[in-house]
């Protein structure tokens, strides 16, 4: 009987013991301070990472804490398990029992650390618990160490922010909106008349944690003007509503002018007409005007230039109506000749240039007649021409520029102002093609490379010729007669590569 009582006392005894050694309060070498570390709330639906700290470490044998384990608990029906991160190399964690550990390998810890983080999901609405239990950690030498701290931490899982950003009302002081409000409808509009300046937009949400702009007194000019409140709901989506106010416009559109008079010369005026012209001798140096507008609420503007001999320039004048609408009437006047002025006796060209083809010889103003050689396949030419004497010479084209084969004469008749005339003759040659009776016919192939001929008599004139960059053409002019020679590169046909024959023929005697 004696031997079971004191049997049930040492089991006594040591059931009070174990939770003591549990918590390094007994024989403890050393301490140090654990703690739970999350945020304080987070919206359903979202993460939450929780951290597990060990810091104030002190008094500890073999160089500080080298292991610790424990039991990391939540409520599995607030927050579902998302994944564990180490905070020191080593640390091992089981998600079904919740049980993590770490022995030191290498290193020991002192002064602080991170144990470990571990991320959770929030599902449901409320407050729960993360914790720690059987927490016990020891140094170096394996001795326990005393531990103190928090071990727990409430998180309070939120609802999701509203999306909801409707407006609760909508209005105008003093005025029906059309239609009538609805939150599903985004687009109003009222009438206000020609002498409302302003109006105030009423606006409220439907959810208490919205917020609304928009709203408020606003200025309002003729016609339509739009406003747009927009609604931006807790969860950051936002509603845009618009209201369209038209302001009466009874002002008048008329821009019409009721006279317009010179004050040298005169016009044809008529209201519905907005372009004039006139002429005004040279002693004219600017024309001004007295307009009057159809309107007495619009308003004219003149603008007219100084005049410059024998040259037009355009006065304007601007009718502006009491809506702001706008009509330009325009008046053309050219300014006499200068009497004083010396007559030009200027009758030349200062350039000459063929659309295709070359000159020959190259222009000059003082040089009046030109030859141009073209092939068969160019049917016409056109020429660039400029006056010496830009502001009284005229020039004139006599022949046409469609050509003939054989023979054709353009001149450029360049008259001066005192009525001198200088002609400018150019002949142009367009050959026959091959084979044909006339004199110097030829047509010029395709792709011809360019002509390095050596004249075979004195006093032959080589003239380089291209049409397109892709011919060229050696003419030489000797005696009256006509020389050209053409080469073109080697080809290839079936029976093998041919050179092409140089050509040498004259008007009169034709060799090769």
């Amino acid at each position: 009987m004696k031997r079971k009582k004191l049997f049930i006392a040492v089991l006594v005894l040591a059931a009070l013991l174990i939770p003591i050694l549990r918590s390094g309060n007994v024989n403890a070498d050393g301490s140090a301070y654990v703690s739970l570390s999350a945020a304080a709330s987070v919206t359903n639906g979202q993460n939450v990472a929780v951290s597990a700290y060990v810091s104030s470490i002190s008094g500890t044998s073999g160089g500080g804490v080298g292991n610790f384990q424990g039991t990391f608990a939540y409520d599995s029906t607030s927050f579902d398990y998302v994944g564990f991160s180490p905070g020191i190399s080593g640390v091992s964690y089981t998600p079904a029992s919740g049980r993590f550990y770490w022995a030191q390998s290498g290193s020991m810890i002192n002064g602080s650390a991170t144990m470990f983080t571990i991320t959770l999901r929030a599902k449901k609405v409320g407050t729960s618990t993360v914790s720690l239990s059987g927490l016990a950690i020891g140094d170096g030498l394996a001795r326990t160490v005393a531990v103190s701290g928090s071990f727990a931490r409430s998180i309070t899982v939120n609802p999701p922010p509203s999306s909801n950003a409707n407006l609760g009302s909508l209005s105008v002081t003093g005025y029906s909106i059309s239609p009538g409000f609805s939150a599903g409808n985004t687009s109003y509009s009222l009438s206000v008349g020609s002498s409302v300046t302003s109006a105030k937009i009423n606006a409220s949400t439907a959810d208490a944690g919205a917020r609304v702009s928009g709203t408020g007194t606003v200025g309002l000019g003729y016609g339509d003007n739009r406003f747009y409140v927009t609604v931006t709901a807790p969860a950051g989506n936002n509603k845009t509503y618009v209201i369209t106010i038209n302001r009466k416009d009874n002002r008048s559109s008329d821009n019409k002018l009721k006279s317009l008079t010179p004050s040298t010369g005169s016009i044809n005026f008529s209201p519905n007409t907005t372009s004039y012209s006139m002429e005004v001798p040279f002693a004219v140096t600017r024309v001004n005007f007295t307009a009057y507008a159809n309107d007495s609420k619009a308003k004219v503007s003149v603008s007219s230039p100084g005049l410059i001999a024998e040259q037009t320039v355009t006065a304007t004048i601007t009718v502006t109506a009491e809506n702001g609408a706008q009509r330009v009437y325009r008046v053309n006047i050219k300014r006499g000749k200068d009497p004083n002025k010396p007559v030009s006796a200027e009758d030349r060209l200062e350039s000459l240039s063929p659309s295709i083809g070359i000159l020959s010889p190259a222009f000059s103003p003082d040089i009046t007649n030109y030859a141009v050689y073209l092939p068969f396949e160019v049917s016409s030419v056109s020429f660039k021409y400029t006056p010496k004497e830009k502001t009284y010479e005229t020039i004139k084209q006599v022949g046409s520029n469609n050509l003939k084969v054989g023979i054709n004469k353009i001149t450029f008749k360049a008259t001066a102002e005192n009525g001198h005339i200088k002609e400018y003759v150019i002949t142009v040659y367009r050959f026959g093609k091959v084979g044909t009776k006339a004199a110097n016919s030829l047509i010029v192939p395709q792709n011809t490379a360019p002509v390095a001929a050596k004249p075979k008599k004195a006093g032959f004139d080589i003239i380089p010729y291209l049409i397109g960059g892709a011919v060229s053409l050696a003419l030489c002019v000797t005696g009256g007669f006509i020389w050209y020679i053409i080469k073109k590169k080697k080809r290839s046909d079936k029976k093998g590569t041919k050179p092409w024959k140089h050509l040498l023929k004259s008007q009169k005697n034709p060799k090769e």
